[in-house]
């Protein structure tokens, strides 16, 4: 309980089962930005404004930051390239990219007082879609779609990603980002068929997936792994 994480995301399918799983082990703060959180943590807090971002890192030397809140509109999963409207996509990179950008900026500023024999870490959940375009026959017959602005805004988290790692150096800090896809979300029979046949495990995967992932980016033993994308995509992009 020594080491402090704070969770960007918290309430969604993949920030509950961090905190949940690491809960025992980390003094965690959790922080949302749609709703109070409903899980148990150390503290929280509610984004409501990016300045509130200030009062968050002040006073607080985190062990790591973790990324991995996003938002999905009403209609978002049927936006298309020529429909979009600017004010969703700003919405959108406001969250999942923004938001992202300043907290890792406000954590790299107060890393500094780190003791320098443990080094930090950023940890940014992006997607196999900012490392490849997405198949538009997985969404074949269905309803659903994989909208531009969220491609564009998890691309620019991995770019993110990878330019802390190059560039910061005497930060003494490992930035890393883990990509999941397919996690099991009620999603259409038609879609979960046309998944099974393209994922070469030939499954939909499960939030709890991605723990290994994460707990080996926050070993302490981990000391070496920096601008690294981890897939926890079955395969997806392997082939």
């Amino acid at each position: 309980m020594n080491k402090k994480l704070l969770i960007f995301g918290a309430n969604g399918r993949i920030g509950q089962e961090i905190v949940s799983e690491l809960n025992k082990q980390y003094q965690i703060t959790s922080v949302d930005v749609q709703k109070n959180s409903e899980i148990e943590c150390h503290s929280y807090h509610e984004i409501k404004s990016l300045n509130d971002l200030k009062e968050i890192y002040k006073d607080n030397l985190y062990y790591a930051v973790i990324h991995c809140q996003q938002i999905k509109p009403e209609g978002f999963t049927k936006t298309n390239f020529l429909n979009l409207e600017i004010k969703e996509y700003d919405k959108i990179m406001e969250v999942n990219l923004k938001l992202s950008f300043l907290s890792c900026q406000h954590y790299l500023k107060t890393i500094k007082d780190f003791d320098k024999n443990i080094q930090g870490r950023i940890i940014n959940f992006v997607s196999t879609y900012s490392m490849i375009a997405s198949n538009p026959t997985l969404y074949d017959g269905t309803e659903m779609g994989n909208p531009v602005h969220y491609t564009i805004s998890k691309a620019g988290l991995l770019g993110l990603t990878k330019y802390i790692a190059a560039n910061y150096r005497e930060y003494s800090v490992l930035a890393n980002s883990i990509a999941p896809h397919g996690i099991e979300n009620n999603q259409g029979e038609i879609f979960i068929n046309n998944y099974k046949k393209r994922n070469p495990l030939g499954r939909l995967s499960v939030p709890s997936e991605v723990i290994p992932a994460v707990k080996f980016l926050l070993d302490e033993n981990n000391s070496y792994v920096n601008g690294a994308n981890i897939a926890v995509d079955g395969g997806w992009t392997a082939c």
